[in-house]
């Protein structure tokens, strides 16, 4: 499997600051696999020297639910250990919102706007095609509370009978951006997404935290 595959010897480059490349050799010793929106909570759940923090989440069932562009993944975390039944992926990402803003868009103008093009104009609230400009703002609000009302029921149904979750953590960048929309329909209580943080990155960040965590373990028993 996958952990297999990544233990012994590897070769790798790695390019500095000037852009120059340096070959390494890697060795892994041990592989741990964790569930991808894992790293969300640990995020929360650890601080940067991968001390825990926030004891709540190492005590409580949380569920998860991280929005990325192409897919939503949900997981449920009982006092840290993942729970396989409340955890699964779809193709539920911020692409579909985004796909029917430009579908509408086609519609009125003729164009069939580029999907990265249209996050600039989301965030200004309009877009100029051919000289004339189209306010983004009630396609924007319908496509999102559609994705979020898709999102909601699919967490809704995954987690029916996990009626005891104490809190639901929204990650990834578009979880952030359907925060406000998904508060009213998941069931249970939606913690706030920090506002000084990104929420693209939350994953990323709750992996090294945790890094630091098992690494500075290994270091305090080896002395």
């Amino acid at each position: 499997g996958l952990a297999t595959s990544l233990i012994g010897r590897h070769q790798i480059g790695v390019y500095n600051a000037a852009g120059q490349r340096e070959e390494k050799t890697l060795y892994v010793e041990k592989v741990r696999v964790i569930p991808q929106p894992f790293g969300s909570l640990y995020n929360l759940m650890l601080d940067s020297a991968g001390r825990v923090s926030q004891q709540r989440f190492t005590s409580e069932k949380i569920g998860v639910i991280d929005v990325g562009f192409r897919t939503c993944d949900f997981a449920i975390a009982d006092k840290t250990r993942y729970s396989e039944r409340g955890s699964q992926s779809t193709d539920s990402g911020i692409c579909l919102a985004y796909d029917a803003i430009a579908n509408a868009l086609r519609e009125k103008s003729g164009v069939q706007v580029e999907l990265y093009r249209l996050y600039e104009a989301i965030n200004a609230g309009s877009i100029k095609i051919r000289g004339e400009r189209h306010e983004l703002g009630p396609l924007v609000q319908r496509a999102f509370s559609q994705l979020a009302g898709r999102i909601a029921t699919e967490a809704n149904r995954l987690w029916a009978e996990d009626w005891d979750i104490d809190a639901i953590v929204l990650s990834g960048g578009g979880g952030a951006v359907l925060a406000p929309y998904l508060k009213g329909q998941v069931a249970g209580e939606v913690l706030p997404v920090p506002a000084d943080q990104d929420a693209r990155l939350n994953n990323v960040l709750g992996y090294w935290k945790y890094g630091n965590h098992v690494w500075g373990q290994a270091q305090a028993m080896t002395g």
